[in-house]
């Protein structure tokens, strides 16, 4: 079984349980999508036309992945008039919050201004400043700040509670001004000032992934018959707590990306969303803020209909057009892709012509076309995750460039700490040994494996660290103390992994790839981390994958020689055996 990853560990097997046919209860998904662009009592200029268009568009696009009509529910403006006041807005959530139980997901979206007042609560606030989103009966006071009408962060921090108090996951969606600032604030020496409700303490704060600032709200699951189950929290926000969203006639840049996404089938997961948001195809622009997203990322997309066919944006530098997939995605050299305009028009095909992770070219392409459809592959050649990260370690050769990245690992293997007892990366305890991931021990539950990368070079490179368990399942671990891939040099990530039991002796892989960083937006291949299958049939042969890493990495790059440049434009692209045993 593959590890289990920092703070948001918890037993696999417990997991399974919760879907035995004994005790099922088939969960629900549900969106309230709000959008107000129009006020009554301020001044015509505050009037926005996009967040009208932003609720129609995704919820059309939730329609199309799958979500049924009466899970959505729409506020918005009404043939120009203001129309979703404080009231409405408030009622729709708590609405929300009764009709939902344990196991459920929730989308809550909100389209519209944001602003900030000071705060009018004991809540901390070290700026002394609270963020609000303008309902439609919104007013502003003598100072010009937000005043009745508004909803304050506190208060949209409480739903969310309730929800996950319920077992419900969150999923938050803000496209509006000081988006972040709703379940987020400025860092303080103790951590963040401000964030939504949790279980435990979830770690130090950082930055998630593509380097955006935000805290790390992933908790622990409870039991599996609900009583203490808290629901997981993801939010995506389009600006920082500090930051302008931008809105124009034909819609919010965001959300447009948002839906573009959705209709991209990028559904694996909130992590792949969010990669094919800030893909090509989302095409936010180089104008556009920064997205932040937080939590609990490698949770589903609410229940959407699966098995869509996934579509990658297409890049272009000079003669070369790229589209962002590559082995991992089950590309290989000789295939062809089906080509699409942003209105998701085929036209025409494209061979791939060279494959690296993350990033392959193409033949001859439409100008006008702007991402790519994977046509499906006739003999099964994608397989599991895994198999699909494996595949692009086998498409680069392998090797090690240790100009380029340095790792340390140590294991922890102390019989007198309770399993389950939360791990601090950043602070491998006195008692874990060096060990060398070239020639590990075989590992047994409990153990905890602690890790530092380190960029070596003179390059910014986009590391991405990933177990693959035999099961064909995908671990993409936090690193910490910023939950980002892209690494400047000198800079340090941290993880910590830790290994549930195994009814045989297994042999799993850790993967180690890093890539040039070649997008404004780090390549964080973290969003194939999806569930394994139910069978471990279709396991890749271990005694073959040993012989295969023996043969590639030379035994000079064992000893840490450089062994010249790196191989297929990657400086890292092993997998290293773990065994782990019963």
């Amino acid at each position: 079984m593959a590890p289990t990853s920092g703070i948001r560990a918890f037993a696999f097997g417990l997991a399974l349980l919760i879907w035995a046919p004994a005790t099922f209860v088939r969960a629900e998904s549900r969106a309230v999508l709000i959008g107000v662009g129009q006020y009554a009592s301020l001044p015509r200029d505050y009037a926005l036309a996009a967040p009208a268009l932003d609720v129609g568009r995704v919820g059309g696009a939730l329609r199309a992945a799958g979500l049924g009509e009466a899970a959505i529910t729409i506020l918005s403006d009404k043939e120009g008039r203001a129309g979703a006041t404080r009231t409405d807005i408030l009622a729709a959530l708590d609405r929300l919050v009764r009709i939902s139980a344990v196991g459920d997901k929730v989308l809550i979206y909100f389209s519209g201004h944001g602003g900030r007042r000071p705060t009018r609560t004991a809540a901390r606030e070290t700026d002394g400043l609270e963020e609000v989103w303008l309902a439609s009966d919104a007013t502003i006071d003598a100072e010009g700040q937000p005043d009745q009408g508004a909803i304050a962060d506190h208060e949209v921090a409480a739903i969310i509670a309730r929800l996950r108090q319920r077992g419900v996951d969150v999923w938050l969606v803000v496209d509006a001004c000081y988006g972040a600032g709703v379940t987020r604030g400025e860092p303080t020496a103790g951590g963040m000032a401000k964030t939504v409700s949790r279980a435990q303490d979830a770690g130090a704060p950082g930055e998630t992934d593509f380097g955006a600032p935000a805290m790390v709200s992933d908790v622990s699951r409870g039991p599996s018959d609900g009583s203490n189950t808290i629901g997981a929290f993801a939010g995506f926000y389009a600006a920082a707590q500090d930051g302008l969203a931008i809105a124009t006639d034909q819609g919010s840049v965001f959300s447009n990306a948002l839906a573009r996404s959705l209709d991209a089938g990028r559904t694996r997961s909130l992590r792949d969303l969010a990669a094919g948001l800030l893909s090509t195809d989302g095409r936010l622009g180089p104008n556009a803020p920064r997205p932040v997203f937080e939590g609990d990322l490698d949770t589903a997309v609410l229940v959407l209909a699966p098995g869509r066919q996934r579509r990658f944006g297409l890049s272009r530098r000079g003669g070369e057009v790229a589209v962002a997939a590559g082995a991992e995605e089950g590309l290989a050299v000789g295939d062809r892709v089906v080509v699409e305009t942003a209105a998701s028009e085929a036209v025409g095909y494209a061979e791939v012509t060279q494959v690296t992770i993350g990033r392959s070219l193409l033949g001859s392409v439409s100008p006008d076309a702007v991402s790519a459809r994977m046509a499906p592959a006739e003999d099964g050649r994608a397989g599991s995750p895994a198999a699909r990260v494996m595949a692009a370690i086998a498409a680069l050769e392998g090797g090690w460039y240790p100009g380029s990245l340095s790792v340390v690992a140590w294991l922890d293997r102390r019989q007198t700490t309770p399993c389950d007892a939360p791990i601090d990366p950043d602070m491998p305890p006195g008692s874990a040994i060096p060990v060398s991931l070239f020639d590990l021990p075989e590992l047994q539950a409990c153990d905890r494996l602690y890790l530092d990368l380190a960029n070596a070079g003179s390059s910014t490179l986009d590391v991405n660290l990933l177990y693959l368990a035999a099961d064909g399942a995908v671990v993409g671990p936090s690193l910490h103390p910023v939950d980002s891939v892209r690494m400047a040099p000198g800079e340090h990530r941290k993880a910590a992994l830790r290994f549930t039991a195994e009814p045989t002796r297994v042999t799993e892989h850790l993967a180690v790839l890093a890539t040039p960083a070649t997008t404004r937006f780090p390549a964080d291949l973290r969003y194939l981390s999806v569930a394994g299958r139910a069978a471990r049939g279709g396991e890749t042969d271990a005694d073959a994958l040993l012989t295969w890493l023996e043969e590639t990495l030379d035994p000079d790059v064992r000893r840490g020689a450089p062994p010249g440049p790196p191989p297929a434009q990657a400086s890292v692209a092993v997998a290293f055996p773990v065994v782990v045993r019963p």
